[in-house]
């Protein structure tokens, strides 16, 4: 699938983020990367 591509690829940083809001809010890191590409896509095509 295209989103475990896009996960393989993330920065270590933000996978190592991810983990830590994982063991906070209990969702799996592919929906927190998942969500936060999400977000910055809709602030982005917000500034256009």
């Amino acid at each position: 699938m295209a989103i475990e591509r896009i996960v393989a690829d993330v920065d270590p940083e933000i996978k190592r983020k991810a983990e830590d809001l994982k063991r906070v809010t209990g969702k799996p890191v592919k929906t927190i990367i998942s969500e936060l590409i999400e977000q910055e896509y809709k602030r982005v095509v917000k500034e256009e």
